[in-house]
């Protein structure tokens, strides 16, 4: 929540940069515990290959910048729908 109101713009972007701060911290806490978890660590590991595949498919397939062919393999792993 963004406070409104008489407050200042200083005291408004430093509560929002205190709540970025937070909620980093517990994200990387988050991300702590759950790479301690097996399961998760290789799930972590498959993504990344089939991002980099992916990846270089498309730059020597397509001729794309590494850029333009790591965004396009994000796009393409975050919309498959597997049954």
């Amino acid at each position: 929540m963004v406070p409104t109101g008489s407050a200042s713009p200083d005291i408004v972007a430093e509560v929002l940069l205190v709540s970025f701060y937070a909620i980093l911290i517990r994200f990387v806490r988050v991300v702590g515990r759950s790479w301690r978890d097996r399961e998760t660590r290789g799930l972590v590991y498959l993504v990344v290959v089939l991002l980099l595949v992916g990846t270089l498919f498309y730059r020597q397939t397509e001729g794309w910048s590494t850029l333009d062919s790591l965004y396009f393999s994000v796009t393409t792993l975050t919309t498959v729908w597997v049954w």
